[in-house]
């Protein structure tokens, strides 16, 4: 279960799972930031800013691309109020 505030490493994760015939996601796209992952903060004393450098570049072996259009969960529930999701996954979990 995820919604539009899952983003980076949790990405990751559910891409990762979403690989096995066992795991059904649930809830509305991510955030869509997925690519860069981890980021570390590096002071520009000189010009007195602070700028984020990526730790990482993830590189996918398909052509999808998720950056700020999220991971699409197979069953959508965008339209689903929040406080449902739970019991409707459950349900689902019951067939």
């Amino acid at each position: 279960m995820f919604n539009r505030n899952t983003a980076s490493t949790a990405e990751g994760f559910i891409l990762q799972a979403s690989k096995s015939k066992k795991v059904q996601t649930y809830g509305e796209n991510s955030a869509g930031a997925v690519s860069y992952g981890d980021w570390m903060p590096i002071e520009l004393s000189d010009l007195n800013i602070w700028v984020a450098i990526t730790t990482k570049k993830m590189i996918f072996k398909s052509n999808e691309d998720f950056e700020c259009i999220g991971i699409s969960p197979d069953k959508d529930l965008k339209y689903t109020n929040e406080n449902e999701w739970l019991k409707i996954i459950l349900e689902q979990m019951e067939k």
